[in-house]
C-alpha cells in the first residue's frame, strides 16, 4: 500500500535526487526489516522536518518504509530507488496532491512490489539502508542536490524522531545518518578499500555510473585477473596445480596458505558483484558450476573431500579403486557442492573427509593420501 503525509510540494517528477538513511548497528542479528505503519509514520515526520532544513520549497519527497542491505540499492540504474520514484509519479497520476510525501509501505503480503522487497539472500548486516527521493523541476532539484551534497556530510546525523521510529525495530543501533546515494557509494569503496578489495570496488563503479560499461582489466591486491565488459563480469579461477607450478615452492605450507587466500578473495569477489546484481562468470568455464582440473581417465570409486577451516569445501578429488586420481572438482558457483554430493549419491560413491587439504609430497597438486 501507499500511505501520504503532507509537507513538501511536487512539481514536475523528471529531475530528481537519490538519497538513504543509512543505519549502523552493533551486531548483525536477524531483524524485521519493514517498518510498521506506526514507525513509519514517525519516521517520515523527521524526515521531512529534517529535509526541510537543506531544500527548497517545491520538491516531492517518496521514501519506502524498509531497511535493505546496501548491495540491493546500488546496482545498475539504482532500482529500488527508481521504483520509489516511479510509485511517486503513479501516485501524482492517480490524484495524489502537491504537497504530500509518499511512504511505500508493506502490507500483509510484504513490499508492494518485487523490487521493494529487501532481498533476503543479502541477510540483515550491520549497515543497512532506507531509501528516499526528492523530485522537482530542475533548477529545485539543481538547488537541493548541491546544498544536500555538500551539507549532509557535516550535518547528516538523524534526528530524534528518525531515531525514535528505528527504535520501535527493537534493535540497537550505533548510528543513523541522512546520506546522497554518492556518499553512500563513497563510503562502501572506503570499506572495501579497507579489506583489501579495491580492485571488486572499479568494476561495480564503472557498472554503476557509466551509461556503457567500458571493457577493463584489473588486478587485485594478490595479483588475481578480474575483467570487466559491457555484458558481465569475468573472474579467472586457478587450480592448485596451475598456482604451484607457476611460483617457486620454497615450503609447501606457505604455498598452500598463500593459494587459499587467493581463493578466499575470488570468493569475496564473486559473492559481492553477485550482490550488487552483476552477471558474473568464471575463466576457464566451470561444468556444473565447478572447475575441473582432468588427470588421468577410469572409472570414479570414491571422492576425498579438501576442507579449511577458514575456507570450507576446498575441492573433491575423484580416484579410482587403485586411489589413482583422476580429477579435481573446484566448486565457483553457489549450490556447486550441494549439486557435487547429490550426483556422488546417484552414482553410489563414498565420500572422504580427512578434515584438512591434501598435498602430493612435493606440493605441487592435491592427492588423495596423506
Amino acid at each position: 500500500m501507499i500511505d501520504s503525509s503532507s509537507n513538501f510540494e511536487s512539481s514536475d517528477s523528471g529531475p530528481h535526487w537519490y538519497g538513504v538513511i543509512a543505519v549502523e548497528r552493533q551486531a548483525a542479528t536477524a531483524m524485521e526489516l519493514q517498518l510498521s505503519r506506526q514507525a513509519a509514520d514517525t519516521l517520515v515526520t523527521g524526515l521531512m522536518a529534517q529535509v526541510a532544513r537543506h531544500v527548497p520549497d517545491g520538491l516531492g519527497l517518496a521514501w519506502s518504509a524498509a531497511l535493505y542491505d546496501p548491495a540491493q540499492l546500488l546496482r545498475r540504474g539504482f532500482p529500488v530507488h527508481r521504483e520509489v520514484l516511479d510509485l511517486a509519479r503513479a501516485g501524482r497520476a492517480q490524484g495524489v496532491a502537491p504537497g504530500q510525501a509518499l511512504t511505500v509501505i508493506a502490507g500483509p503480503s510484504g513490499m508492494p512490489t518485487a523490487l521493494l522487497q529487501p532481498d533476503p539472500k543479502l541477510g540483515a548486516g550491520t549497515l543497512l539502508v532506507i531509501p528516499w527521493v526528492l523530485w522537482g523541476d530542475a533548477a529545485a532539484v539543481a538547488a537541493a542536490t548541491q546544498r544536500l551534497e555538500s551539507e549532509l556530510f557535516e550535518q547528516g546525523l538523524a534526528d530524534p524522531a528518525i531515531v525514535l521510529a528505528l527504535a520501535e525495530l527493537g534493535e540497537t543501533f550505533e548510528h543513523a545518518r541522512l546520506m546522497s546515494i554518492a556518499d553512500l557509494m563513497a563510503m562502501m569503496a572506503a570499506q572495501l578499500d579497507q579489506v583489501g578489495l579495491a580492485a571488486a570496488w572499479q568494476i561495480l563503479e564503472e557498472s554503476l555510473l557509466a551509461p556503457t560499461p567500458r571493457e577493463f582489466d584489473v588486478q587485485s591486491r594478490l595479483g588475481q585477473a578480474w575483467r570487466l565488459t559491457p555484458e558481465h563480469a569475468i573472474l579467472s579461477f586457478e587450480p592448485i596445480s596451475a598456482y604451484a607450478n607457476r611460483v617457486p615452492v620454497d615450503h609447501i605450507e606457505l604455498m598452500l596458505g598463500d593459494y587459499l587466500e587467493r581463493v578466499h578473495e575470488f570468493r569475496q569477489t564473486q559473492a559481492l558483484l553477485l550482490a550488487h546484481g552483476l552477471d558474473v562468470t568464471i575463466n576457464p568455464a566451470p561444468e556444473g558450476g565447478l572447475i575441473v582440473d582432468y588427470k588421468s581417465n577410469g572409472l570414479a570409486r570414491s571422492a576425498v573431500l579438501h576442507e579449511h577451516p577458514g575456507l570450507g569445501a576446498l575441492a573433491f578429488t575423484l580416484i579410482d579403486d587403485r586411489r589413482h586420481v583422476l580429477a579435481h572438482y573446484y566448486p565457483v558457483a553457489p549450490g556447486a557442492i550441494g549439486d557435487f554430493l547429490a550426483s556422488m549419491r546417484e552414482r553410489g560413491l563414498e565420500l572422504v573427509r580427512p578434515g584438512r587439504v591434501m598435498l602430493a609430497i612435493d606440493g605441487t597438486d592435491l592427492c588423495a593420501d596423506a
